[in-house]
């Protein structure tokens, strides 16, 4: 005898008792694992994603705004996205981007070390993750370049040259030459600072 989708089933005999629960959907199921994922890769990524637009140069607000608005933007398209680390730092650049175009006609220097204290503004990062260390390496980049600036927010992140250039649009030559420079660069400004060992 055939059984519905979704419909109770007895397990040997009947006079047993022994019922199994109704079978759970697999559409149900397959939606309810790809909102499991989903969850876990925000609370994994969220940190990341605020501390990697800090890096490119946004204050701690529209960091924390422009990322939400990235992965709200994300889960409608969760099951198709193929790199979600990589999608979720270019939409949160992107949204960040159209933050700050719409707030001021100039572009603006941030200065991280003016801002509000990060820990209390951004409970998602943890103090550990935004150590003194961090702090002097988030002075020194604001100094950067803006592509220089991004290149390095990216390899902080674990993207090679060529995969950074792949999101960027860049030639892996161009994002290499970048990042020579903005080494060289911040291992001066924090050797100054007497960052470095």
């Amino acid at each position: 005898m055939a059984r519905a989708h979704g419909q109770r089933s007895t397990i040997g005999d009947e006079s047993s008792g022994f019922e199994q629960l109704a079978l759970f959907p697999l559409d149900q199921f397959a939606a309810t694992l790809s909102r499991m994922e989903f969850e876990a890769f925000y609370k994994s990524e969220m940190p990341r994603v605020i501390l990697h637009l800090m890096r490119v140069g946004a204050s701690a607000h529209e960091a924390a705004d422009a990322a939400q608005t990235a992965f709200v933007g994300m889960w409608p398209q969760w099951e198709q996205i193929k790199t979600p680390k990589a999608y979720v730092r270019v939409a949160a650049r992107n949204a960040y981007i159209r933050a700050t175009v719409g707030e001021y006609s100039a572009q603006r220097a941030v200065s991280l070390l003016d801002e509000v204290d990060v820990a209390m503004a951004l409970p998602q990062l943890c103090a550990a993750e935004l150590s003194e260390q961090e702090s002097a390496v988030l002075a020194a980049l604001s100094v950067l370049p803006p592509m220089q600036r991004l290149v390095m927010a990216w390899t902080f992140d674990g993207f090679t040259p060529v995969e950074i250039a792949q999101q960027l649009g860049q030639d892996a030559a161009t994002v290499r030459q970048s990042l020579f420079k903005a080494r060289k660069k911040l291992k001066q400004l924090l050797s100054a600072n007497g960052r470095t060992s």
